[in-house]
């Protein structure tokens, strides 16, 4: 039996948020579209529950505004959901009702996130090493030379040259700033990384580059990773599984042929074929 390293239960996002007495509105949990007939509150994920395996890649695929990137960036404590639960395998303790500094804790020791867009992951006013060294000196590292050592490594493993490591995000190609994310992601040995559309955007040759080594690091590194895409051949190359998502819900689960070749639901079905 394989060990699970994440599972969250019912968790559930709502905008606009509830008013201060945490009221929420009965219809809104009764709603199966993600737009309340009752009080016009949007629901962008309904009651989401799954479970992350130890060294698997974990596909969510779905339209755009299903909810798949309010659902990672919400277990990276980006965005507080309304209710739900989610626990590490090490954590006995629903890790959405940590503190602050407990939550900062699992960031910059336990989770990774690169993001669709490198605006949302990087300081672009700092070089690209310098990018990677913010979460090394979150993590307490001090030492100048054990940093600058481990950015080689980092970068080495990311396949960024070495003599990028001083210039800005911004003079670098859309490839070489995801794999800076990537990097950054990876400082400090994190358990789970976290991949929001990373090929989004990419030159074909660029994207197939990048998920080898996506695929290489997990391999290597034996990391747990949940892969955000709207793409079957990024999913058919990573993921292990695959979570279909429709407007906040997930509708289907099941291994990746499974998903692909015989999906069960209409929705699945119709989203498989007009991404052929």
């Amino acid at each position: 039996m394989r060990e699970w390293i994440l599972k969250v239960e019912g968790l559930t996002k709502i905008y606009p948020a509830p008013a201060q007495n945490g009221r929420i509105c009965p219809e809104c949990l009764k709603s199966t579209a993600n737009k309340c007939v009752s009080c016009g509150s949007t629901i962008a994920v309904a009651s989401a529950s799954f479970t992350l395996y130890q060294r698997e890649i974990l596909g969510v695929m779905g339209e755009s505004g299903s909810g798949k990137s309010i659902l990672v960036r919400s277990l990276y404590f980006d965005i507080i959901p309304t209710f739900g639960e989610a626990y590490l395998n090490r954590e006995r303790k629903n890790i959405f009702q940590l503190n602050s500094q407990e939550k900062r804790r699992l960031k910059n020791f336990n989770m990774g996130i690169a993001y669709q867009n490198p605006h949302l992951g990087l300081n672009f006013d700092i070089s690209a090493g310098g990018n990677v060294a913010e979460k090394l000196l979150v993590a307490n590292w001090r030492s100048h030379s054990n940093i600058r050592k481990r950015l080689i490594d980092l970068f080495e493993k990311t396949e960024l040259p070495l003599n990028r490591m001083d210039d800005f995000p911004s003079t670098l190609s859309g490839g070489m700033q995801q794999r800076i994310q990537i990097a950054k992601a990876l400082a400090n040995n994190p358990e789970i990384l976290f991949l929001d559309e990373p090929t989004s955007g990419l030159d074909l040759s660029v994207q197939a580059r990048l998920l080898d080594l996506i695929k290489e690091i997990q391999q290597e590194l034996k990391i747990s990773m949940i892969l955000v895409s709207h793409d079957l051949g990024v999913l058919r190359l990573l993921a292990d599984r695959i979570l279909v998502m429709k407007e906040g819900r997930i509708i289907e689960s099941g291994l990746t042929d499974q998903i692909l070749e015989d999906p069960q639901c209409h929705y699945t079905q119709l989203l498989v074929n007009s991404m052929l």
